[in-house]
């Protein structure tokens, strides 16, 4: 009885964690370009809502965590969204 009751608490939660993530996702702006991403207005009046847009956009996207794993092009939309997030920490701090 107890394992079923686990199982059940098991598939709940993932089914949860689930639907949550989805509606993360549908919340999420669109994913910038290449050319929007670097001419991205960046303002430290806005800065929690646009630290949390790129955030979005890093999570959507799923880079490797190592960077040799990358083909060019997601190497340079990789360094140009981790360098727009850092410039946050660095100009409005």
């Amino acid at each position: 009885m107890k394992k079923i009751l686990l199982l059940l608490c098991l598939v709940g939660l993932t089914t949860a964690c689930s639907r949550h993530e989805s509606s993360i996702y549908s919340q999420k702006s669109r994913l910038l370009t290449y050319d929007e991403l670097y001419n991205y207005p960046r303002d430290c009046a806005k800065q929690h809502e646009q630290v949390t847009e790129l955030n979005n956009i890093l999570m959507a996207k799923r880079f490797n965590t190592d960077p040799d794993e990358l083909d060019e092009a997601d190497h340079d939309y990789n360094a140009r969204l981790k360098a727009t997030l850092w410039w946050y920490v660095y100009a409005c701090n």
